[in-house]
């Protein structure tokens, strides 16, 4: 077949261009500012930007052997809980969300560190809506519980179990007000209620207690 032919050429700017002649396609560019981009003429917005105009198209880590493969953002900060790296996602150049790596307390041997999720409400900012700290302790944020009127936890067979791991220690519901627990069947009835501050609960409907578990 026909070779394929490239060739460098440079603007007035400073702007260096890799040129597939065959199917006159910038196939690489290096602007003057050191920023490069892959796959067409846009200009570089960051030190690497690669642009695409099909689905699926983009980066690939590949091992062919028996081996992982990372992306590794490094930083070394000084303070803590200052941003690390950041996988930022972006609908037409607007942040609607983020997952983020940030320094935990441990300043001296900065081993220790704290992740958090962010999505962006309309017209809004994005805003964190879960941090999982050095221990490992998840955390969800005051405006995504307040902005949701049920929250539903399920198990898919046997007991759903909430305990804690800690011998000794108190597994505790602050729910500021009363505590209930309601039917799933659409009603959204009360069947249980824990009344604040008496403590007194009460049953409602067909109740069947069971120790067989």
């Amino acid at each position: 077949g026909s070779a394929q032919i490239y060739s460098f050429w440079a603007d007035g700017s400073g702007n260096i261009s890799l040129q597939d002649n065959t199917n006159d396609k910038t196939r690489l560019r290096v602007a003057s500012n050191g920023n490069v981009s892959i796959g067409g003429t846009e200009t570089a917005t960051n030190v690497l930007y690669v642009q695409t105009d099909a689905g699926d198209e983009g980066i690939t880590i590949h091992s062919a052997g028996d081996t992982g493969n990372a992306v590794i953002l490094d930083a070394n900060r000084s303070s803590a809980d200052a941003g690390i790296g950041t996988m930022l996602g972006k609908w037409n150049g607007t942040t609607i969300g983020y997952m983020g790596f940030f320094s935990g307390a441990d300043t001296s041997n900065k081993d220790d560190g704290v992740i958090k999720f962010a999505t962006t409400p309309s017209g809004g900012s994005a805003t964190v809506a879960l941090t999982i700290d050095s221990a490992q302790l998840a955390t969800f944020s005051d405006n995504i519980a307040s902005s949701r009127d049920n929250f539903t936890i399920s198990a898919n067979s046997g007991l759903l179990q909430l305990r804690t791991l800690e011998s000794g220690q108190d597994m505790k519901f602050d729910c500021g007000g009363n505590f209930e627990l309601r039917d799933t069947d659409g009603s959204n009835a009360v069947r249980l209620t824990i009344a604040s501050g008496t403590g007194n609960v009460t049953f409602t409907g067909n109740n069947y207690l069971s120790n067989d578990k």
